[in-house]
């Protein structure tokens, strides 16, 4: 586990320095920080109404089955498909106000403007 962060910490130095060695640093971290966050706002709302509907056909047929075990995991699914819905919601409301703290001034997300 610590090798793995090691290698993603080394990758994020790498990302980091390669973006300030091929021109204005902090104008190009914005940009992408940016594009980032554009396309958290644009993929993560429509999954989380996907999971949301995984997770009513897999409580739905879990409750139509008899079988105890299969009915179980299948709750279990459902609530797992639930609680990802529910974080990719938290991650959309939060990341802009994250974001807009850590760059110290407004912050635009794709196509809107925070702050």
């Amino acid at each position: 586990m610590q090798l793995f962060r090691f290698q993603a910490a080394v990758l994020l130095f790498s990302l980091a320095s390669l973006s300030f060695a091929q021109g204005s640093g902090f104008s190009r971290l914005g940009e992408g920080i940016s594009s980032v966050c554009g396309q958290f706002m644009t993929f993560l709302p429509p999954l989380a109404i996907l999971l949301v509907v995984v997770a009513a056909v897999f409580y739905g047929t879990g409750k139509l089955v008899p079988n105890a075990e299969f009915s179980t995991r299948a709750t279990n699914m459902a609530a797992a498909a639930a609680v990802g819905a529910v974080l990719c919601l938290v991650i959309v409301l939060l990341v802009p106000s994250i974001l807009q703290a850590l760059y110290g001034g407004p912050m635009s997300c794709g196509t809107q403007t925070w702050g």
